[in-house]
């Protein structure tokens, strides 16, 4: 990767969200031409692009970690003094839409939705091949719920669940401001983010061959970037998302501040350095196993006084973060998922096992013959009273 290709996704300072804080060669913030960084500032003064920045600012402001996305997206309707809602929805959603429209018509708004399926032009008219018509005769039509929505003089759109492609022409045609509440995952539960957060496992696959942990050669190195072709892979990165949500939580229970304050602020940026410089990379182990203490006294003081008041209130807050945190604190690596597990059984078992089936998921992941004598314990996430049985029929381990 030459240097002027990097840009922020290959920084994992975030030094520039605080003042002081420590950037990479390659900060956008140091290279971007002033010209551009004033047309952007323009953008925010008397128009509506401002009113839109400034309402959306004072909304994170009063609902950080306590509102919910629905009710975000109707504090921000009402600063901006919107009264008629437009939902842009794909079908397979539309009972998550009436429950919505609902919900927004109970707090005042006036709502007008349209299904992607509005119209039912087939596919062939529109020049879609006859095989794609295998998951649906009417295509999708993004356009046409945009043109609705601008005639009905909408003041803001909520997209709820449309395709990747489909959502980019209905941003494209639509007059009025658009936000999104469900971005499609038919695997994932609507949740996409669920494949980042298991990359370094069952959707490692998605990385082809630069999925593989590669250590820097040079350890000395404060940005893990700054290495060719080395990037923050998922180890490290939940690790990180898991530091940095203990630490906030601290800080908002012990000194009352949301977010950080300086101290804890300062805390969470010497921890994101401890990790980016770790020489061990993504085989980073714990660090009260480690052989090299990198933490000063100080600092590790304060890092113990977070665990001990947010560990215990991770489960409650937190309960798929702690658990991940937990089994990877183990060594475990095999969660099995209800839906979706990407890992290949060989052509000859393809066959017999249904990836939705306990047993299927316990055979991919190895542990079907030694589940007693291997696991400690296990967990379950989603599985069907009674599914987890199958995991092992002659032991009948109980999962919690």
């Amino acid at each position: 990767m030459s240097e002027n290709q990097r840009s922020c996704v290959d920084c994992a300072m975030k030094g520039c969200d605080i003042a002081g804080g420590k950037r990479p060669q390659f900060c956008l913030t140091d290279s971007m031409p002033e010209d551009l960084r004033n047309e952007a500032l323009e953008h925010y003064g008397d128009t509506e692009e401002g009113r839109i920045l400034k309402a959306a600012a004072k909304v994170e402001h009063e609902g950080y970690m306590r509102w919910c996305r629905v009710r975000e997206t109707m504090e921000f309707a009402r600063r901006m003094g919107y009264r008629k809602i437009g939902i842009a929805t794909c079908i397979g959603l539309i009972s998550e839409s009436r429950t919505l429209a609902s919900i927004l018509r109970s707090n005042g708004f006036e709502v007008f939705g349209i299904s992607c399926k509005a119209g039912m032009v087939p596919k062939e008219d529109v020049g879609i091949g006859k095989e794609c018509c295998d998951v649906g005769y009417y295509t999708c039509n993004p356009v046409l719920q945009a043109k609705m929505l601008n005639a009905q003089k909408t003041d803001l759109n909520i997209l709820v669940g449309l395709c990747v492609g489909h959502d980019s022409l209905f941003y494209r045609n639509s007059e009025a401001p658009v936000t999104t509440l469900v971005a499609k995952d038919r695997v994932l539960a609507h949740n996409p983010v669920g494949a980042l957060y298991t990359y370094g496992s069952y959707y490692k696959g998605l990385g082809g061959e630069r999925s593989r942990s590669i250590r820097c050669p040079n350890n000395e190195s404060t940005f893990k970037s700054d290495c060719p072709d080395q990037g923050m892979s998922g180890n490290l990165n939940r690790e990180k998302d898991t530091v940095e949500t203990m630490v906030r939580m601290y800080c908002a229970g012990m000194h009352g501040s949301t977010p950080p304050c300086p101290d804890c602020r300062g805390l969470l940026d010497y921890a994101m350095s401890r990790i980016d410089s770790c020489p061990f990379g993504e085989g980073k182990p714990r660090c009260d196993r480690c052989e090299r203490h990198c933490y000063r006294g100080e600092m590790r003081d304060r890092m113990r006084s977070v665990m001990r008041y947010s560990g215990p209130r991770m489960i409650v807050r937190h309960p798929v973060m702690a658990i991940r945190h937990l089994l990877h604190r183990e060594g475990i690596t095999g969660i099995a998922p209800c839906y979706g597990s990407e890992i290949d059984p060989g052509e000859e078992q393809a066959d017999r096992y249904d990836d939705r089936r306990p047993s299927y998921q316990a055979d991919v992941l190895g542990f079907h013959a030694e589940w007693h004598t291997c696991i400690v314990f296990n967990v379950t996430l989603g599985q069907t009273p009674g599914g987890t049985d199958a995991w092992h029929p002659a032991s009948r381990v109980s999962s919690h």
